[in-house]
C-alpha cells in the first residue's frame, strides 16, 4: 500500500510528540480508511514485541485494545483488558504492565489525536454556541473561551462557541462591538458579518455591522485586520489588510423590491453585496470607539441616523412627521445626559417641536 510509510512515518512522529496540526489531519483521514487502519494495529504489535524486557509470549488483539482504550477515554474508567494469565511472580508482572503501560501511552496518543478531531467524523462532538442580545438603551461586555474581551452597543448581537476547540475561533455579529482579541498564532480569529468577513490573529478593532444599516464601518486601532474577499486592488489577488488608524465603509447594495414591509426587514448574510468601499485614514480614533466610553457622539450627521442612534441608545422610539428635519445635519456628544436633556438640544438646534409620551416622541413642524 502507498501510504504504508507514511502513516508509519505519522505513528512515530505522535510517538515522540513531534506531529503538528496538518498530520494530525491527514493520520486522521488515514485511520478512517480500514486497510490503514491493519497499519495501525501492526505498528502497535511491533512497538509491543520490540520493548526490551524479558518474559513470556503474550499475546494480544490489538484492534481490541485499541477499541478498550477509546471505551475508557470516552467513560473516564480504566478498565484492565483481558490478558492471558501468566505465571505470578512478583517480577514477570511488573515487566507486562511496563510493556502494557508503554504500548498504553501510544495507543491512548494516536486515540486522543483521533477523539480532538472535527473534520469528517460524524460523531464528532458539535460545536455549541452562546448568544448575547443587548436590548436597546443599554451597552455588555463579555470574555470569550480564549480571553478575548468583547464590548456590545445597544442592540447588538453576538453568537459565539461555548469553547473553542477547532482549528479557528469564529463569531457572528449584527450590530456593534469593540473587540481585544487575544493573540493566537495558530487559530485566527474570524468575526463574520452580514457582507464581510474579518481575519484577525491579535488585535484591537471596532466594528459596527447592523444588518438594517446599508453600511459596514470597520475601525483598527491596534494590530492587523485582513477583510476577506476585498482585493486593495482591482488586479491584485490578495485581501485587503488594514494598519491601525484606518477605517473601512462598506457600502451595501441597495436593493429595489415591491414589498414595502421588507425594508424594515434584517438582510440575510448570503444575499447582501457590496456596492461600495472606502478607505480612509484617521488623524484619531477616539470618536469611533466613544460609545465604549458611555459618550454618544454625532459628526455632521443627518437626522435619520440620528434618530436611529438615539432609538438604540436610550431604548426609545422616535415619530418624525416633519419630514424636513431629516435633512438637518448634527454634530454634538451627549455623555450623561437623558433623553430629554437630549432631545431638548436637538429641538433648539433643529428648531422643531416635539411631545414626550414615556419612550415614545413624536417630533412636529
Amino acid at each position: 500500500m502507498q501510504n504504508r510509510k507514511e502513516i508509519k512515518k505519522l505513528l512515530d512522529r505522535i510517538n515522540t510528540g513531534e506531529i503538528n496540526s496538518s498530520e494530525k489531519q491527514l493520520l486522521f483521514r488515514f485511520f478512517n480508511d480500514p486497510e490503514s487502519r491493519a497499519v495501525v494495529y501492526r505498528w502497535l504489535k511491533k512497538k509491543w514485541k520490540g520493548l526490551q524486557y524479558e518474559e513470556p509470549d503474550t499475546e494480544v488483539d490489538f484492534e481490541k485494545l485499541l477499541l478498550r482504550i477509546h471505551q475508557d477515554v470516552k467513560q473516564d474508567v480504566p478498565t484492565p483488558l483481558p490478558l492471558r494469565e501468566q505465571p505470578s511472580k512478583l517480577h514477570r508482572i511488573i515487566r507486562v504492565s511496563m510493556r502494557y503501560a508503554a504500548v498504553c501511552l501510544i495507543a491512548c496518543g494516536l486515540e486522543w489525536y483521533i477523539l480532538t478531531q472535527t473534520g469528517g467524523n460524524e460523531n464528532a462532538q458539535k460545536i455549541v454556541y452562546n448568544q448575547v442580545d443587548v436590548p436597546h438603551g443599554s451597552r455588555s461586555f463579555i470574555v470569550l473561551a480564549d480571553s478575548t474581551l468583547v464590548w456590545l452597543n445597544a442592540g447588538a448581537k453576538l453568537r459565539y462557541p461555548a469553547d473553542f476547540n477547532g482549528s479557528n475561533r469564529e463569531v457572528f455579529l449584527d450590530g456593534e462591538a469593540f473587540f481585544d482579541v487575544t493573540k493566537d498564532k495558530h487559530r485566527p480569529f474570524l468575526v463574520k458579518v452580514s457582507g464581510m468577513d474579518l481575519k484577525v490573529h491579535g488585535t484591537k478593532f471596532n466594528v459596527k455591522a447592523y444588518n438594517d444599516e446599508y453600511s459596514i464601518e470597520t475601525t483598527l486601532l491596534e494590530g492587523s485586520v485582513e477583510v476577506i474577499g476585498l482585493k486593495a486592488r482591482e488586479k491584485d489577488s490578495r485581501n485587503l489588510f488594514m494598519k491601525p488608524g484606518q477605517k473601512l465603509i462598506l457600502y451595501k447594495e441597495k436593493k429595489n423590491t415591491s414589498d414595502s414591509g421588507s425594508e424594515n426587514k434584517s438582510e440575510d448574510a448570503e444575499s447582501v453585496k457590496i456596492a461600495d468601499a472606502r478607505l480612509i485614514n484617521l488623524s484619531a480614533t477616539d470618536q469611533e470607539v466613544a460609545w465604549k466610553h458611555d459618550k454618544l457622539v454625532f459628526d455632521k450627521q443627518r437626522f435619520d441616523e440620528v434618530k436611529t442612534r438615539l432609538e438604540r441608545w436610550y431604548g426609545v422610539t422616535i415619530e418624525i412627521r416633519d419630514s424636513s428635519v431629516l435633512d438637518y445635519r448634527f454634530s454634538g456628544t451627549f455623555d450623561k445626559e437623558t433623553f430629554e436633556q437630549a432631545m431638548y438640544a436637538l429641538k433648539e438646534a433643529a428648531d422643531f417641536e416635539y411631545v414626550l409620551s414615556k419612550k415614545h416622541v413624536v417630533i412636529k413642524p
